[in-house]
């Protein structure tokens, strides 16, 4: 099963759409909160996938980014429910858009490291971890009135 990279970064970057928000200080400190763990995330599999020389270290990374977005999801999908005004990129609060340009560079980043990782797909490891990430993204698309995949990337 091919993991196709654009679809992944469209579900990634609408649960970070979604949770795009201003500060601490605002209502929306839940979601700033959750918006930096899943920016962290995507930082740490960037850099995992950067460093990473061969097919072993490309799964290694994918494997642990698969473990940390099991953990992050149902708290995406948490705040996603909380905040609907969030739905609409055309729409978003004036404080919401302040931290966009921290999301554009972590998804960037992510999608750079995903074609770099596609390099290795054939390798039984590397295969297998996309296919796990593959599995999981279609669940947390999947999840009740959760539908992730109406987010794209241009």
């Amino acid at each position: 099963m091919e993991v196709c990279v654009k679809n992944i970064i469209a579900i990634f970057a609408g649960v970070l759409l979604i949770m795009s928000v201003v500060s601490c200080e605002s209502k929306y400190a839940d979601a700033v909160r959750s918006m930096d763990g899943q920016i962290n995330i995507m930082n740490q599999f960037s850099q995992a996938v950067e460093k990473a020389m061969d097919a072993s270290g490309i799964a290694a990374a994918i494997r642990e980014f698969n473990t940390n977005m099991t953990r992050h999801i149902p708290e995406a999908l948490r705040i996603r429910g909380k905040y609907p005004e969030f739905a609409d990129p055309e729409k978003l609060p004036e404080e919401v858009t302040a931290n966009f340009e921290k999301l554009s560079s972590a998804a960037v980043r992510f999608e750079a490291a995903m074609t770099k990782a596609q390099n290795w797909k054939d390798d039984p490891g590397v295969k297998a971890a996309l296919e796990d990430l593959a599995t999981l993204m279609g669940m947390s698309a999947s999840a009740p009135g959760q539908d992730m995949r109406v987010f794209s990337v241009p």
